[in-house]
Formats: structure tokens, sequence, C-alpha cells
């Protein structure tokens, strides 16, 4: 602030734009480790099997009771 709003603008391009930076420099270095595509496949492939079981659709409808209680709620 001292310097002005030139030094200022400059900042905040740097604070702004740097994290996406890392991020993407993060995410390539991931996707180059080995078995990063059978992680990714792992990740996106659904497992309906895993889905049928019954302490699934518990685990589920419990959260779904709470986002609804936090949902009525004004904090």
């Amino acid at each position: 602030m001292i310097r002005g709003v030139k030094s200022v603008g400059k900042a905040v391009y740097v604070t702004a734009i740097l994290p996406y930076i890392l991020l993407i420099i993060i995410f390539i270095s991931t996707l180059i480790q080995p078995g990063a595509g059978s992680g990714l496949l792992y990740y996106v492939t659904p497992d309906f099997r895993k889905l049928q079981d019954v302490k699934v659709c518990s685990a589920e409808s419990t959260a779904q009771t709470v986002l609804a209680g936090f949902g009525g709620r004004a904090l």
C-alpha cells in the first residue's frame, strides 16, 4: 500500500494466479506417478455391488438426516 496502486495490483496478480499454477503442477506430477491411471479408473468407476450393501444405505440416510437438520437451523 505504501508504494501505490500499481504494486498492489501486481501483488494481486501473483497471489491470485500462483495457487492455480501450483495446483496444475501438482496435478501433472501426480499423473506421472506409476499406477496413476489405474487409480483414476478406480476412482471414476462405480462398484454397484457395494452400493447394494445395507450399511451404505443406512449411512446415506443418516447423512441425509443430518444435512436436513443443518439446513433447518439458522446459524
